[in-house]
């Protein structure tokens, strides 16, 4: 192939925004690894303190000649931020936008057209049927709109799984749909060779949001407990301060103080030291369009339990258990078929290498780049 160049949009990288900062900043870094790409990263929300590129460069990590930055499309009178953009789209081969149903969107969009440049959206689960659900009058007016800015266009939604594709591509069967998948950067220790933990620990790590359904993985704790299995789950994660109440009065009512803790949001070292000390990752979300957090505990060794609804424990090779129905007896026979699995070394290192090989960016750097030959040799 020839050299591409990208231009990368998305909403922020500030760690609050969850998996699409994250998605965005390590496909950058994946992308600019490739022997072909380079790839610009620019955000239209000012980042957070805490934000996706501090954290990889304080954990040692080189940053691309290019480094990712914000611009500032609105307030500023002399309009540096919009010119730049248009500066960058206009010289790149190629435009990837992350998210969807926000207004810079429509922007950035109609700025590709106009210079018909080729262009990759990510959706990032936006376009599930669970999500279109909600406000559905304004997003189905918004997504004709984007219809009509891509009808003659070089345009593909990319999404970051075969069955999210599979969704969209029968609700919108207008729109070229191909899957990149989510890759993970994640560091580990070696997988150590020892039995489960007594108590077994679990994890969570997620925002704590009422979809990802922590309250019954609280309850399936109060399952376990009753039948005489010794569990520990370790609640980590951020998100509305009333929601985290409501979880730690469950805990409270169900007498489960000694057997749950809330570690709140962590991030680098701590993170990778909650994967390498737990046993079990659980994650009875509602809806999931990807799922890192699953992926980094898959690959750091850790049998996955998840409701069928996460589309990553599905495309987990080896030590992945899915819940069909999302009830606290449910969730604990899922919880009771990893316990009983084999938690030597050759079971954690096979569910380690197995995911390292599914969920690893060069593959999904190249994905992204077949991607935009495609509608460059479809048009």
């Amino acid at each position: 192939m020839t050299d591409v160049n990208f231009v990368q949009v998305a909403n922020s990288l500030s760690i609050s925004d969850g998996g699409p900062a994250r998605n965005c900043f390590e496909l950058n870094l994946a992308l600019n690894r490739h022997s072909n790409v380079t790839a610009a990263l620019v955000s239209v929300q000012r980042w957070d303190e805490d934000n996706v590129v501090s954290e990889f460069v304080r954990d040692g990590g080189t940053l691309p000649v290019c480094a990712p930055s914000f611009l500032r499309l609105l307030g500023n009178r002399r309009g540096t931020g919009l010119r730049r953009l248009v500066k960058l789209i206009r010289s790149a081969d190629g435009v990837i936008v992350h998210g969807l149903f926000m207004p810079w969107v429509i922007g950035v969009v109609t700025l590709s057209s106009l210079f018909r440049k080729p262009l990759l959206l990510m959706p990032h689960g936006a376009l599930t049927p669970h999500e279109l659900r909600k406000g559905k009058a304004k997003k189905h007016l918004f997504i004709a709109l984007v219809r009509l800015l891509t009808s003659s266009r070089k345009f593909s939604i990319v999404t970051g799984s075969q069955e999210e594709r599979d969704d969209v591509a029968r609700q919108f069967p207008y729109w070229t749909t191909q899957w990149s998948g989510v890759g993970t950067d994640i560091h580990t220790t070696p997988v150590d060779d020892r039995p489960m933990r007594d108590p077994a620990a679990i994890l969570t790590m997620s925002r704590l949001a009422p979809k990802k359904r922590i309250d019954l993985a609280i309850e399936a704790c109060a399952v376990l407990r009753d039948r005489g299995v010794n569990v520990h789950l370790t609640i980590a994660g951020a998100g509305d301060r009333s929601i985290e109440s409501e979880l730690k009065t469950k805990v409270t009512a169900l007498d489960l103080q000694k057997m749950v803790t809330f570690a709140g949001a962590v991030q680098g070292g701590p993170k990778r030291a909650l994967y390498a000390e737990s046993d079990i990752f659980l994650l009875p979300s509602e809806d999931e369009n990807f799922g890192i957090a699953v992926a980094e505990a898959a690959v750091s060794g850790l049998r996955v339990v998840a409701s069928s609804a996460v589309a990553a424990a599905k495309i987990i090779p080896t030590g992945a258990t899915l819940i069909d129905q999302l009830q606290p007896a449910a969730i604990a026979d899922g919880l009771m078929n990893a316990l009983t699995s084999d938690p030597s070394r050759d079971g954690r290192h096979q569910v380690s290498s197995d995911a390292q090989a599914v969920f690893g960016w060069q593959p999904v750097a190249e994905r992204w780049v077949t991607a935009f030959e495609t509608i460059q040799n479809d048009h």
